[in-house]
């Protein structure tokens, strides 16, 4: 009887283990998806500010350099969804509504459901 219950108890706390594991694996991959994330946003700022003819041209704005502050949430189908841009200039602010509008960015599957906040530094002049 003794024997059977400490088999028991060890059945639990090896289950326990696993599950543990589980969880640590999958914060450690949040963590590798987050950091993606954030580069994913900054490289489509970059290549966007870059492109000829882009959101910045079209508007005559001939210079940023500014940091703008925005809130975004990841949807369901893993879409980064804007809830918020502040910036003192609102030139800076239209330009990521903008970019984040054009629906090219996407996050992993772990991130769906969660909001974010992140500066994005938007340095701009026209040549």
């Amino acid at each position: 009887m003794k024997t059977l219950n400490v088999l028991k108890k060890a059945s639990l706390v090896v289950i326990f283990l696993l599950v543990g594991t589980v969880v640590f694996a999958t914060s450690a991959e949040v963590a590798v998806a987050e950091k993606k994330l954030g580069e994913s946003v900054k490289e489509t700022f970059k290549n966007d500010i870059s492109k000829v003819g882009n959101y910045l041209y079209e508007n005559k704005i001939v210079k940023l350099n500014d940091v703008v502050n925005v809130t975004f949430k990841v949807n369901d189908s893993n879409d980064l969804v804007l809830l918020k841009a502040s910036c003192s200039n609102c030139n800076a602010s239209e330009y990521a509504k903008y970019v984040f509008g054009l629906g090219l960015m996407k996050a992993d599957d772990l991130l769906a459901g969660k909001a974010y906040e992140m500066d994005i530094v938007l340095k701009f002049k026209a040549k």
